[in-house]
């Protein structure tokens, strides 16, 4: 069984305004900062108890660029002190920051999808000040550090296959590995291809209808056929997540916009993530999910029912009090569960009792 996982969004704000981001369109509406925070005290009490409780890896990432909070540094030091495995999923241009934390991390994966100016334009379209040729001396100065120190940690990046991205996923590894070449010595950047999380509400719509998809499909399996993606991506992994993303949404098939209501059994999914999954944004809002993707979309949090509640108005115990029965269904034809789609950990279809 895999070690149970803690998953924290520690701040919302970021330099980057990627395209694919599906909090990017919230930050404005629902920001963390009108929220109250959850203090240092109040991490290391959550961190100690979930530790206690079996919890032993800690993925910080969520909203926005981590390091920017204000707490990052404490958060990392206090649960690396605690034993936790800590992944990182980091932009990188807060480069000091990171390299004081190295020798914390199992796994830092940097958010960058491109390798030229107007892939970065395009892509990431960062703040005012931050060039593509900026943005990737800041990640050499981590990588570089990395490297000199020949410290143990796994470096990758989540390339995000879009309608934008999707022409360069298959050169992308060998170029980027190429361009940090001198500052990775022996290493090699891990690739891991994503879908973009369809279903989002986003001014443009950048995923693949059931068409489109098989496109992808396609293009993959003629890429799997290259040793170096096959050694250096999850390329094999990706083309069993699309053949099963393709099966799920044959429901929808006639129908690829906008809200779709036929609830059937087709459509409707149980998950058990709750078990071994723990989502905790800033402001201590906890979600038995891998990230709250209704509460993106605007579902109030008493319609969820994979909210547990918040740690700052609620104990750690209180939170994960066991479900008994606790079983839920999403009707993917809902729009508010279309993400879990995506999501490795849903079951489909429900059987009937």
């Amino acid at each position: 069984m895999e070690d149970k996982r803690l998953l924290i969004s520690l701040y919302d704000g970021c330099q980057y305004h990627c395209t694919f981001c599906m909090y990017g369109y919230v930050k404005e509406a629902h920001p963390l900062s009108d929220k109250d925070s959850m203090s240092p005290r109040q991490w290391y009490d959550v961190l100690a108890a979930a530790y206690a409780r079996g919890f032993r890896v800690l993925e910080i990432g969520g909203r926005g660029e981590p390091t920017l909070s204000p707490v990052f540094t404490k958060v990392v030091t206090m649960a690396h002190d605690l034993g936790y495995q800590i992944e990182l999923l980091s932009n990188a241009l807060n480069d000091q920051v990171i390299i004081e934390i190295l020798c914390c991390l199992r796994q830092l994966t940097i958010n960058l999808n491109v390798v030229d100016e107007q892939g970065m334009a395009k892509i990431h379209s960062p703040s005012p000040g931050f060039s593509f040729d900026r943005c990737i001396d800041l990640v050499k100065n981590v990588v570089r550090t990395i490297q000199e120190k020949d410290l143990d940690i796994k470096l990758r990046t989540n390339y995000v296959i879009t309608t934008q991205s999707l022409r360069k996923a298959f050169s992308f590894p060998q170029e980027i590995n190429r361009l940090l070449a001198a500052e990775l010595g022996p290493r090699q950047f891990y690739i891991h291809y994503q879908h973009v999380h369809n279903y989002i509400k986003t001014p443009q719509y950048l995923g693949f209808d059931y068409e489109g998809l098989q496109k992808v499909l396609l293009l993959a399996r003629l890429n799997s056929r290259q040793p170096y993606l096959l050694a250096h991506t999850n390329l094999r992994e990706f083309i069993k997540k699309t053949e099963q993303l393709i099966e799920r949404l044959k429901p929808f098939s006639d129908n690829h916009s906008g809200d779709v209501h036929h609830c059937s059994q087709e459509t409707q999914y149980t998950c058990e993530v709750h078990k071994q999954v723990l989502f905790i944004d800033g402001n201590g809002d906890c979600y038995g999910c891998y990230n709250p993707f209704r509460a993106v979309n605007g579902l109030p949090l008493d319609k969820d029912p994979f909210y547990f509640g918040n740690l700052i108005s609620q104990s750690f115990e209180e939170i994960v009090a066991e479900r008994k029965g606790f079983n839920p269904v999403m009707d993917v034809s809902k729009f508010y569960w279309r993400p879990c789609l995506l999501c490795k950990a849903s079951k489909m279809p429900v059987t009937a009792s």
